[in-house]
């Protein structure tokens, strides 16, 4: 099953957009957190999106700085998804873990990823 996720920082702004593209990719749900600073780890529809994927689904987003609150936590979300078998897809940065060039992006941003921990 396709699903997306959608975030907004700001009660003053709208998801509208980002949801309108993840439909228009095919998503069957959608979740949402309005109002809610990518940098809090409070974010209910995300962690409801989360324990819903199952292997084969996949979750598209349509910026990756509207999943992860830094790159380590993109990391860590990404590995996580990859190890239960979830596809994903960021459609602003065209990075689609179904393709080989997507793959590879995955392969790049997990290098990269590691020497910033060890430089921490």
């Amino acid at each position: 099953m396709k699903y997306g996720y959608a975030r907004v920082s700001t009660d003053d702004q709208k998801a509208d957009m980002q949801r309108v593209a993840l439909t228009k990719v095919e998503c069957t749900k959608v979740f949402t957190d309005e109002g809610l600073s990518g940098a809090t780890s409070n974010r209910p529809a995300l962690l409801r999106c989360l324990k819903t994927l199952d292997r084969g689904d996949s979750l598209t987003v349509w910026k990756l700085d509207r999943l992860g609150r830094s790159l380590r936590d993109l990391i860590t979300i990404l590995d996580d998804l990859k190890e239960r078998g979830v596809s994903f897809r960021s459609l602003t940065e065209a990075i689609d873990t179904h393709t080989p060039t997507g793959r590879a992006m995955r392969s790049e941003e997990r290098r990269v990823g590691k020497e910033c921990r060890s430089r921490w």
